[in-house]
């Protein structure tokens, strides 16, 4: 009877240590995923500011040639009114 209680119990005691190397592996892979997982998330949201970054300068410039032409639209309106002015006075000296 013993030598079958200390075979069961040497399988017993294998199969513990399997489980337990099982579980470490599994606990070590977790842990692997969780920082590969962290790393992602921060690549992706570095990446989503610097295309936030990038469009908020595209738009930044689209902005400041949009304010360039209102200026020169309204300095030429300036000059036209001007000379439409000089234009009424000769006429009105007529």
């Amino acid at each position: 009877m013993f030598p079958f209680y200390f075979s069961q119990k040497l399988k017993i005691d294998d199969l513990k240590q399997r489980l337990e190397d099982e579980c470490a592996q599994h606990k070590s892979e977790k842990e692997r995923a969780e920082i590969d997982f962290v790393a992602e998330i921060r690549r992706v949201h570095y990446q989503a500011s610097e295309e936030l970054k990038c469009k908020s300068e595209s738009h930044a410039e689209e902005l400041e040639g949009y304010s360039i032409r209102i200026s020169k639209l309204e300095e030429t309106e300036r000059e036209n009114c001007s000379l439409i002015e000089t234009q009424h006075l000769k006429l009105v000296t007529l």
